[in-house]
């Protein structure tokens, strides 16, 4: 497996960021990283499909763990980085096929790293932030959200939250996990009230906010 170069970006926008952050799903791009196509469909994510895992280690820190996967292909892998890492500055990450190993990759950490989820709106090719309305409807062209409205903005990397969830782990609902700091969030320049914003339940590694 190899890594490309600049091959590693937020899994949500696909920029390649500064720094990521624990928590946050990314994707590796490279060649030969896994010997098939594979999405894992079920709740826990796994710490390897079909023989490929990908590792995290900082021997300073004697931290070594695991990355969570979602999705392998020969050519990209979709992984959730530890939360084991927080409070680290860097990381080195390699990917493992069997015993057959990339080349270690230094990675930067930061407290946060957000970006909004997003999708190709079919019909139009707008692309748009992946958000609900209150009444948990897609925002999207035919259903734009108004002002005073309540919405729900799907988003990466919003870091540390107060209660802890496991690595590649469900959110729970009861009690919430709520980010340690709450996000400023702009719409046209104007600073939107911010209700919520934490790990949206019943899903793994994925943040919303909640705004009017």
């Amino acid at each position: 497996p190899t890594i490309a170069g600049g091959g590693v970006r937020d899994a949500a926008s696909g920029d390649a960021s500064a720094g990521f952050s624990a928590g946050q799903y990314i994707s590796i791009f490279g060649s030969g990283l896994a010997d098939t196509l594979k999405v894992f469909a079920g709740s826990e994510l796994p710490l390897s499909i079909a023989r490929t895992s990908v590792s995290f280690d900082n021997e300073a820190a004697r931290v070594s763990v695991p990355g969570r996967l979602q999705f392998v292909s020969i050519g990209q892998i979709n992984v959730q980085i530890p939360w084991e890492l927080e409070g680290l500055a860097t990381v080195d990450m390699k990917v493992s096929i069997g015993d057959f190993s990339s080349a270690v990759l230094l990675l930067p950490l930061r407290t946060a790293n957000p970006s909004f989820f997003e999708y190709f709106e079919s019909g139009t090719n707008r692309r748009y932030v992946a958000a609900l309305d209150a009444e948990f409807q897609v925002l999207s062209t035919a259903n734009p959200v108004v002002r005073g409205q309540v919405a729900q903005l799907f988003v990466n990397g919003l870091g540390p939250v107060d209660t802890k969830v496991g690595s590649g782990q469900v959110s729970g609902s009861n009690p919430l996990s709520r980010n340690n700091s709450v996000p400023e969030v702009r719409i046209g320049g104007r600073v939107a009230q911010v209700l919520f914003s934490g790990l949206a339940p019943g899903i793994v590694a994925v943040s919303y906010t909640h705004l009017r």
